[in-house]
């Protein structure tokens, strides 16, 4: 969840499980595009999906196609019956989007989280920071405006990014209970991305988030703060 890397993170949680041999399951709340370079994933739409699940293979189940290789996701009850089935696979759930912005926070009807989910994510990318506040670059904008204190053409600095995380019906709040939470600041590709990083780590560290990582997914380069 969040905005500013979520896909080519699951491309990489992707990865990671091949690697280990996992059998795995790839889904969403939301529509989901196709991935692609994704090699070893079968796309499956509908029914045929639980026939598929059976034999521990390694799925992008969806409920339906749409135009331009968009995908139509499952409601998180039928996720929940789905997880019933799927006790061997690493579920990874797209649970709301961004339109392609760096920054967003959630609206009172998202993110749309399964109630079975063990690990949740919420992205914040750091390249916002130093950017020219605008529609084309934070989805929501009007509400993130007021949230972060931020007017348009305003230049975005770590403040308004803390205000934002820190945001009392942001992401955090919206994550099951006794799921574990996870922080991450992506987009950290230079020395000053990572003491922007390290700055909005310090003044979120003790909201309740149970993980804090920043980092850039492409690079593969993590670093987990407090560390």
């Amino acid at each position: 969840m969040g905005a500013g890397g979520k896909a080519t993170l699951m491309k990489r949680l992707i990865l990671v499980a091949q690697e280990c041999n996992n059998p795995i399951l790839v889904t969403g709340t939301t529509n989901l595009h196709s991935f692609k370079n994704t090699k070893g994933l079968k796309t499956i739409s509908g029914n045929e999906g639980l026939r598929i699940l059976q034999k521990d293979e390694k799925i992008i189940w969806t409920k339906k196609k749409l135009p331009n290789d968009i995908f139509h996701g499952f409601s998180t009850v039928e996720i929940d019956k789905i997880q019933k089935n799927a006790e061997k696979h690493l579920i990874i759930v797209k649970t709301d989007g961004a339109r392609k912005r760096l920054i967003k926070v959630p609206n009172s009807k998202e993110p749309l989280i399964p109630k079975k989910t063990t690990h949740c994510i919420a992205i914040f990318n750091v390249q916002c920071i130093g950017q020219k506040a605008s529609s084309k670059l934070i989805h929501r904008f009007e509400l993130c405006s007021q949230i972060a204190e931020l007017k348009e053409n305003n230049k975005i600095d770590c403040s308004h990014i803390v205000n934002l995380i820190s945001y009392k019906n942001g992401y955090l709040s919206r994550m099951p209970k006794d799921s574990k939470k996870i922080l991450y600041l992506s987009g950290c590709l230079k020395t000053e991305d990572i003491k922007n990083a390290e700055k909005i780590c310090k003044s979120v560290q003790k909201i309740g988030y149970d993980i804090i990582v920043f980092g850039d997914t492409i690079e593969k380069k993590f670093f987990l703060y407090g560390e």
